[in-house]
């Protein structure tokens, strides 16, 4: 049997035509939900990556698991999704593009393998970028991979074939979507003319210049040709299941990690994009497919979220869901699906940088903010940070979402008594995440996963 989670970055759910996108790009995902099970009303526990990826592993929500900031990484002593596999008798393997996934980051833990992509030399031959503009921490090297779902192909036909007779649990993480957009040569369907100049959007620095509609849709074209690219490498991923393993037996997961804002709203009087910043739906809400060797298929709109997916692939491989001592739940198998009343987010990338909190059910939702600490270093460096979450953003939303699934009318004012029962939610899931916080901490400190890090848009 082969379990398989793959993750997909910064892909967000309303751009993946099985969840009613009216662009065809993802084709071969779509197929996979026919064939098992799609969740409409998946949300992510956070807007980045790091904390996503430590709540898909402990099955805890970021406050629980102690990684929310960029110093963080996973503690010893929660359990791991890997670990349980491995006590399962699978073999384990975490094929990674990027330095928030790494073992740097504590998330080797419980693989017998993990292949960090974004350091090969063959890849930095021919996926690099040049960062010398950029602050580099701890090291000289100026040039990073940005590897693409084939390269992790390519590694991961290989490691199979050398484990071809064995149960297997592997972790990918794919960044094809994330920013900046470079989709490759051959997969232009939606960015196809621009006005303008032909490099925009494929760097980091055109990106975050993006201002204007026509901007932002070349932005979003971009995006859609990057997924597209990527799901033409789950086709071949899933064929060469089909030629070479036991495909009929093998459980697959496909889920986003976050979403992308490509101007939706304003944040400090500019058109918000990227994330790591407020929890809206376009950066939480997210696809998660679920094929097994089950024929209960279908779709299902509970309220779900990504700590469920470690848990229902546990049950889903007959293995113990129980060996995480999380907050997630199987939330489905043969002949049962479930959902909760409530999911949540925290996000607070920076130590006394902002943090952005919200609980959300099917019709309601609360955002609340806390804006940065005064301090100097944040008067120093993070000054337009200090002065917008402090008087140019509300520090509490709340949207009736069944309503404004766009979320642009803030009902805080008139609507004081679900915005009061949703902060009691929140009251009462943070003192479950405190009960279940593990003392332990590790510190993040690698100058090549920073560096990259840096050079993908995120300041350390």
């Amino acid at each position: 049997m082969d379990v398989i989670l793959s993750v997909v970055d910064s892909l967000r759910a309303d751009h993946v035509s099985a969840y009613g996108y009216d662009r065809a790009t993802t084709p071969n995902l779509d197929n996979l939900a026919e064939e098992g099970r799609l969740f409409t009303q998946c949300f992510s526990p956070s807007t980045w990556t790091r904390p996503v990826a430590s709540s898909l592993l402990t099955g805890r929500y970021p406050p629980a698991h102690g990684v929310e900031t960029r110093s963080d990484s996973i503690p010893d002593g929660i359990p791991l999704l890997s670990e349980a596999f491995a006590s399962a008798g699978f073999k384990t393997l975490c094929v990674t593009s990027m330095g928030n996934v790494s073992s740097a980051t504590g998330f080797d833990r419980g693989f017998d393998d993990i292949i960090e992509v974004y350091k090969h030399p063959e890849v930095l031959e021919r996926r690099t970028t040049t960062t010398a503009d950029r602050e580099l921490l701890d090291t000289d090297q100026d040039i990073l991979a940005y590897p693409r779902a084939e390269d992790l192909n390519s590694y991961l036909f290989e490691w199979f074939g050398e484990h071809e007779h064995e149960d297997t649990f592997v972790l990918i993480w794919s960044i094809d979507p994330h920013s900046p957009y470079d989709p490759p040569d051959g997969f232009s369907q939606f960015s196809g003319e621009f006005d303008g100049d032909g490099s925009f959007g494929r760097d980091q620095d055109t990106v975050n210049q993006a201002s204007a509609p026509h901007e932002f849709r070349r932005l979003e074209n971009l995006y859609d040709d990057c997924i597209n690219y990527w799901d033409d490498m789950l086709g071949e991923f899933r064929s060469y299941l089909q030629s070479n393993r036991r495909a009929d037996d093998s459980i697959i997961a496909v889920v986003g990690d976050h979403g992308e804002a490509f101007g939706e709203r304003v944040l400090f009087r500019n058109p918000a994009r990227g994330h790591n910043t407020i929890p809206h739906d376009e950066q939480t809400h997210v696809p998660f497919v679920l094929k097994t060797s089950s024929t209960d298929g279908g779709i299902h709109d509970e309220i779900v979220s990504l700590i469920d997916v470690p848990y229902t692939l546990l049950r889903a491989a007959d293995a113990d869901p129980e060996f995480l001592s999380g907050q997630g739940s199987v939330v489905w198998e043969p002949g049962v699906v479930s959902g909760h009343e409530f999911v949540f987010s925290r996000t607070q990338s920076r130590r006394r940088g902002p943090a952005f909190t919200s609980v959300r059910s099917t019709d309601r939702k609360l955002i609340s903010i806390d804006p940065p600490d005064w301090s100097f270093e944040n008067l120093k460096n993070h000054l337009r940070e200090m002065v917008g979450y402090r008087f140019l953003v509300d520090d509490e939303m709340l949207y009736h979402v069944d309503e404004d699934p766009r979320e642009t009318e803030n009902r805080i004012s008139e609507d004081t008594e679900t915005a009061s029962e949703l902060r009691a939610e929140l009251d009462l899931w943070y003192e479950e995440c405190r009960q279940l916080r593990s003392d332990q901490s590790n510190e993040f400190q690698n100058g090549i996963e920073t560096e990259q890090l840096e050079a993908l848009g995120y300041k350390m």
